[in-house]
Order: C-alpha cells, then structure tokens, then sequence
C-alpha cells in the first residue's frame, strides 16, 4: 500500500487510486468503515435475535483495519461490549511485523482505550487456522486466523454464558499450500 500511495501521490495527475481498506487520505477510510459497517450492523442484529442481548467481546484481525472497523463501528457506543483488534507479531512481538497503513480511526479508537489492540505470533495464528478447520469445517484466511487464535486465548477468561463474536474475512483456500509447506504436508497445487 505504501508503493501505492507514494506512485499515485508523484503521478496524481494521471492516476487514479481506489483504496480497499481504512487506510489512507480522506476520504477512503470513512466510506470503507460505512461500507463495511454491514458486518457490524448484522452482528448485532443476528446477535440479539438469537441471544437476546448483545455480545460482552468482540474479536477481529486488523491489518489495515477494514473487516474489524465494519465489526466494532455499531457498537463503539456500547460501553459493555468490549473490543480485540487482532494483530499479526511475526516470530513474536519483539520481532513483529507491523502494518503501517492501519487505518486512522483503530489509532484513535486504541489511545481512547476504546478498543484493545493485541498481537499473535505466526505460530498461534497457525494453530487457529487448524483448530477452526479441524473443529468447525471453516478455512479462514491466515489473517482471520489471528483472530481465531486470540478467541482461544480469550474464551477461558470468561464465564460459559457469555458471549464472543468473531469475525472471519477472506478465504482459506488461498493460504491451504502455506500452511502445508509449513506442516511439511505435501499438495498438489491443480
């Protein structure tokens, strides 16, 4: 993303950019968050039909931040629900990676302490990537898999009635030869 923005900004006027995140200059992160507000919005709808309440946590991954922000946009009014933006730490969060075009608003949402912001290393991520196919049928995108790894992390901590939404963005099928050159399984790509 950054490459991006650095040719569009050197060629503006022969360019167009269309950002896909909630990353970048006004005013893309706005439209991206309303846009992808629908994952909140039917979260909490589906949530209260089905429990009749809302959710005491919610979890997503954040890399430039557009699935968590479409998550936590409709309940950042609800005090009790509390939010985990996911990130990716690497080989550990002494040597982790960082995306340094996370959205605007995730900064302003962490330093009001809206939302807690929480790494996992390659291996935890990996481990939820297994443990959500193995255990429900779902292949998660690697980056989904963060959160997934953090729900597991989170779900002791809380009581048996209460309630965790977690997203999941992205396809696993993209990631199925990666994660198998790392478990050393052997797949023939068609």
């Amino acid at each position: 993303m950054n490459e991006a923005m650095r040719d569009w900004v050197t060629n503006v006027d022969s360019t167009y950019y269309v950002i896909g995140t909630v990353a970048g200059p006004h005013p893309y992160p706005q439209l991206v968050r309303d846009f992808q507000s629908i994952i909140g919005r039917e979260a909490r709808k589906q949530i209260q039909e089905q429990a009749g309440r809302l959710p005491d946590a919610l979890v997503a991954c954040v890399g430039g931040g557009s699935n968590a922000m479409g998550l936590f946009y409709p309940f950042l009014n609800d005090a009790d629900v509390k939010m985990y933006g996911v990130e990716a730490a690497g080989y550990g969060i002494e040597t982790g990676l960082d995306y340094p075009g996370v959205g605007p608003e995730h900064s302003f949402l962490k330093d009001m302490h809206r939302v807690e912001y929480v790494p996992i290393n390659d291996n935890e991520a990996l481990q939820g990537f297994r443990d959500l196919t193995h255990i429900e049928g779902i292949i998660p995108a690697l980056e989904s898999s963060h959160a997934m790894a953090y729900v597991t992390k989170l779900a002791p901590t809380m009581s048996k009635d209460q309630i965790i939404i977690a997203t999941v963005s992205g396809r696993g099928d993209k990631d199925l030869m990666t994660v198998a050159r790392i478990d050393g399984v052997e797949m023939v790509e068609m």
